[in-house]
Order: C-alpha cells, then sequence, then structure tokens
C-alpha cells in the first residue's frame, strides 16, 4: 500500500496486523495464565518453585501482549522503508 501511494490502506493494514497480534497474543497469555501452575509441574514437584513459577508465567504472558504490538509495529515501520 505504501508502495502504491495508498496511505489509508497502509494504515489499516498496520492496524489489522497489530489488532491480530494482539489477539493470537492475547490467547497465549489466557493460557499461560491459567495454566501457569500446571506448566510450572512439569519442571518441579516443588510446591514453592511451582507458585514462584506461575507468577512468572503469569507476567510473561501479560508481556506477550506489549512484545506482539511493539515487534509488529517495528516490522511495519522497517517495511515502510
Amino acid at each position: 500500500a505504501i508502495g502504491r501511494g495508498d496511505l489509508a490502506g497502509a494504515r489499516k493494514s498496520g492496524v489489522a496486523g497489530v489488532l491480530l497480534g494482539v489477539v493470537v497474543m492475547g490467547s497465549c497469555a489466557v493460557v499461560y495464565i491459567s495454566l501457569g501452575s500446571w506448566l510450572a509441574g512439569f519442571f518441579t514437584d516443588d510446591p514453592e518453585v511451582r507458585r514462584l513459577a506461575s507468577v512468572l508465567v503469569t507476567i510473561a504472558g501479560i508481556y506477550q501482549i506489549s512484545d506482539a504490538v511493539q515487534s509488529i509495529s517495528l516490522g511495519a515501520l522497517r517495511g515502510m522503508l
């Protein structure tokens, strides 16, 4: 869209890409948040380590969303050059 001078189309594509990334990473975040303790159970039987790991996996799940927005936006900006 940028190459053909369609700035409105480029904006729509960019917004659609960011929204798609947020939906996909939001889904991953839901899995991480809801199954964090279960996932940690694959690596340890210690309840304290599982509790701490589930907190850290929750933080990672939330971070996934902002990281997706940043990565997609950076890719779009690079593509504009």
